[in-house]
């Protein structure tokens, strides 16, 4: 047998066994991927907003580093302003 014969074969015993269920079976299947998308979705702004706390929170601790060094040198405190594109 070839291949593509066994795999029509396959196909066809799969409708004559489980035909009345077919759609019932295909809606099961696209509610599983859709919730599979969102589900890759949700994960990846989840991430996303993660890099970004972390990297807020990095500028923050550099900030507050200058001003504690600043202040045990009684250096006066310069501001770093950033542009930043999302």
């Amino acid at each position: 047998m070839t291949q593509p014969l066994a795999v029509l074969m396959l196909l066809a015993l799969g409708v004559l066994l489980y035909g009345k269920r077919l759609p019932e079976i295909a809606r099961q299947i696209g509610q599983g991927l859709l919730e599979f998308k969102n589900g890759i979705s949700e994960a990846t702004s989840s991430r996303n907003q993660s890099t970004k706390t972390k990297k807020q929170d990095t500028e923050r601790w550099e900030l507050e580093k200058r001003e504690t060094v600043s202040e045990c040198f009684m250096l006066p405190v310069e501001e770093k302003t950033e542009q930043t594109t999302e």
